[in-house]
């Protein structure tokens, strides 16, 4: 049987923007009397990521090339592959939380032999997808309280993902695994932490 085509799919790259801040509230700055010690120190700080998710590889977990090398990947068979919301459970029937449907793609062969049709590589690129991208918001709130000239105190009460948005991993790229393109891990949901330092 001819080998498919050559996969026509080209590495894309991978864009980020990441914002970082930091304000301290211009009020009441030398702390002077109470309302200076309740109201001033103030500040807020954060890091914003945008970020297109990380390129994944899709492989295959036997040995059909025969010549027993790593990464190994299937064939891409034509078509365009559509990429769907991990969030709905109704884009590809029996896969919940599904990021492509995997139907383009064919393993080598029907098993590890001459026989069965292996003895080659796949066809298929490496890392020429991305998994889903990032939108995280981390935010902090702190109070700084001078205890001397050169001490200070400050509480800090930190928001990790701040909106709880749902940060998913990348999917199964296994393509002999039942649950190929399926997304099943993702990253930590909200995170609230606080702290306090003492400089001197």
């Amino acid at each position: 049987m001819a080998a498919p085509t050559e996969a026509i799919y080209q590495l894309r790259r991978s864009p980020s923007v990441v914002i970082t801040y930091l304000h301290e509230l211009p009020f009441w700055k030398t702390q002077a009397g109470v309302h200076g010690r309740l109201l001033g120190g103030w500040g807020v700080s954060g890091i914003t990521t945008f970020q297109t998710g990380l390129p994944f590889n899709i492989t295959e977990p036997n040995d059909r090339c025969l010549c027993s090398s790593g990464g190994q990947r299937p064939d891409y068979i034509g078509g365009e592959v559509q990429f769907f919301d991990p969030r709905s459970s109704a884009a590809v029937p029996g896969k919940p939380n599904a990021w492509f449907d995997g139907a383009h793609f064919r393993r080598v062969g029907t098993g590890n032999s001459f026989a069965l049709g292996a003895g080659r590589f796949g066809n298929f690129g490496r890392d020429v997808f991305h998994g889903p991208g990032v939108n995280n918001w981390d935010f902090a709130a702190f109070k700084r309280v001078a205890v001397k000239e050169s001490s200070r105190l400050e509480l800090r009460a930190e928001l990790l993902n701040l909106f709880n948005h749902t940060q998913f991993l990348n999917p199964v790229s296994n393509v002999a695994d039942s649950e190929f393109g399926r997304i099943r891990d993702t990253r930590d949901p909200r995170i609230a932490q606080l702290s306090l330092r003492f400089w001197f």
